[in-house]
């Protein structure tokens, strides 16, 4: 295949234990084992703690920041990014090797479409797997219906820059809770399917991820406007989370 399509591939890490180092070994690797070879990979170092390294590549670009949590650290390599094409990908997860070839060959097969979207693969902590089916939310005549999180994955669709160039990122703030108040002021026709009730008896309105929700965000916000190609394959790889990641909001 001819390589004509660049990709931004985006990770924000903060290595904050050993095993998280080990993790984003991982990640990094599967980019270089990719069969398709046009990408670069920005890193985003959203100001860890401990000692690190990772396999070295020219086409990546290596960023850093004080640490200001994932929206801060996505926005940068957003802003950075230079390919055609935008992709994720989480510290602690990897790509399959035939990630961009496939997403290249659905650019190819539908160049109509702006967004494509596609399965992911779940390594649990007892190494069962289980496979998340594609996302296909029903169509409405300029993008798709309203839709909760949970499911879309983060790093489980791409699109191409002109949409960040036209809609922007994430709101810049620094926790998962002032992200979901953000996002309930962009699109307040979500909130309800938040809302929960204590046990007290209070109405409250939750997070609209595990813990941030930033990838169902970004895949909503895209597709207000623009409908996504749904591709039947499995590309992104999920791990199972460490004890030390537990998020408690105090």
């Amino acid at each position: 295949m001819e390589e004509k399509v660049k990709f931004s591939i985006i990770t924000p890490f903060h290595i904050y234990h050993v095993d998280r180092a080990k993790m984003l070994n991982r990640s990094v690797n599967s980019i270089l084992s990719q069969s398709y070879s046009n990408w670069e990979h920005i890193l985003v170092n959203d100001g860890s703690k401990v000692p690190f390294d990772y396999p070295k590549d020219p086409r990546q670009i290596y960023l850093e920041q004080e640490h200001k949590e994932r929206a801060f650290a996505y926005n940068l390599g957003f802003k950075n990014a230079t390919g055609d094409w935008v992709c994720m990908l989480d510290s602690d997860d990897e790509y399959v090797s035939v990630y961009l070839e496939a997403v290249a060959k659905m650019i190819e097969l539908y160049p109509e479409y702006k967004i494509f979207n596609f399965g992911s693969i779940h390594i649990h902590r007892d190494f069962n797997v289980t496979m998340k089916q594609v996302f296909k939310p029903a169509r409405l005549e300029t993008g798709h219906i309203i839709f909760k999180s949970g499911d879309i994955v983060n790093g489980t669709f791409v699109f191409h820059r002109s949409l960040y160039e036209e809609l922007g990122g994430f709101p810049e703030v620094t926790n998962c809770w002032d992200f979901a108040d953000e996002i309930y002021k962009q699109f307040p026709e979500v909130r309800e399917m938040y809302k929960r009730v204590t046990d007290k008896g209070e109405i409250v309105y939750g997070e609209v991820g595990n813990p941030w929700g930033q990838d169902w965000a970004m895949f909503y916000k895209l597709t207000r406007k623009y409908f996504s190609q749904p591709i039947n394959t499995w590309l992104y790889v999920v791990h199972p989370r460490q004890g030390h990641d537990q998020l408690v909001r105090k």
